[in-house]
């Protein structure tokens, strides 16, 4: 497989990646941003749809296990890399991730539900913390933190990546 580069802010693939910076347009896909936190993902099988990179060195490995692993990368500059993830700094690798659906979980398991957290490094600590307690679902309720933005990815040092989520509107119908 061949890196292809892609030389447009206007290209489809970068305007569907973009549109991913607002949780409201998260339903189907979300953004990873950096190599530790694709790393984790890849360990916990998430699916990435495709990658972006601006192709430095540092990157060339993982985008070697992409590559072997038939993810579809691509080289971006660094202008459209920073577009992508809508920051003035520049974030060399950037994946878009299918968003798990959650699956049942049998009732004699532990639930956390969290109600209008609205810090989303908490939110990521929050979680870390459940799933060293061996909580694998968690609920989020009320609007607040997203676990699909990159703090709590970040904060939760991946473990976000392998526990069933699922946000219910209202707190009384989670119940």
């Amino acid at each position: 497989m061949i890196m292809q580069a892609i030389k447009s802010i206007k290209d489809p693939l970068i305007v569907a990646a973009r549109s991913l910076n607002k949780a409201q347009n998260r339903t189907q896909n979300y953004l990873i941003e950096g190599n530790q936190p694709i790393t984790w993902a890849l360990d916990a099988g998430v699916e990435l749809m495709h990658v972006f990179s601006n192709n430095q060195e540092s990157e060339k490995t993982l985008i070697s296990i992409l590559m072997a692993q038939n993810i579809p990368c691509y080289q971006c500059s660094d202008g459209i890399m920073k577009k992508i993830n809508d920051s003035k700094f520049l974030t060399p690798t950037i994946a878009v991730a299918k968003i798990r659906r959650s699956t049942t979980v049998q009732s004699n398991r532990f639930i956390l539900m969290m109600e209008s957290i609205q810090d989303q490094g908490n939110l990521g600590t929050i979680i870390r913390t459940a799933s060293a307690l061996g909580i694998k679902k968690i609920i989020t309720t009320e609007t607040g933190a997203d676990i699909y933005n990159k703090k709590p990815i970040t904060a939760s040092r991946g473990t976000c990546f392998s526990i069933n989520h699922n946000h219910i509107d209202s707190s009384l119908e989670a119940i």
